[in-house]
């Protein structure tokens, strides 16, 4: 949270946006550890109670990944607008601009890759919101496995960097 006071985003917009998000993350984590803790016994809290906890911090959850949904199309339009604009200038050398491509390259994927672990989360987070949701195990497991596979993709990437 001090970090994006320190070093905000590119518009007022993605910084509230972030500041939106910390808010849910704040909210969810404290909820799924005690509920994470009274499903093992650690805590002593009726089931209802517990439950109800669980339900409440994946609702959390759900909220910052719409509010990431909202985050990443903001991203690949600022992206966007930074490609219209290399394009533009000319008075560069070839090193620059081949840098310049690469950067947004990566940005681009950086963007897609997140959209699709998006993607992935979203039914899971409202699955999970929803008490007694009709949503079937296969449906978890195939976009969990979704999920997990982008963001393994994501780190890999990151360590060969």
């Amino acid at each position: 949270m001090i970090h994006i006071e320190h070093h905000p985003p590119e518009t007022p917009l993605l910084l509230n946006i972030e500041r939106l998000q910390n808010l849910t993350m704040i909210l969810y984590y404290p909820l799924e550890h005690i509920y994470w803790l009274a499903a093992h016994k650690v805590l002593n809290i009726s089931e209802s109670r517990m439950n109800r906890m669980g339900i409440w911090s994946c609702r959390f959850w759900a909220a910052y990944v719409l509010l990431q949904f909202w985050h990443l199309w903001l991203e690949w339009k600022l992206l966007k607008k930074r490609r219209r604009n290399m394009i533009k200038r000319v008075d560069r050398d070839e090193e620059e601009v081949k840098r310049e491509k690469r950067e947004l390259k990566a940005e681009g994927e950086r963007i897609w890759r997140e959209s699709i672990i998006n993607v992935g989360y979203l039914p899971l987070t409202v699955h999970w919101s929803i008490e007694n949701s009709m949503f079937p195990d296969v449906g978890v497991g195939v976009f969990g496995t979704l999920a997990a596979f982008y963001q393994l993709r994501g780190v890999w990437k990151a360590t060969a960097e």
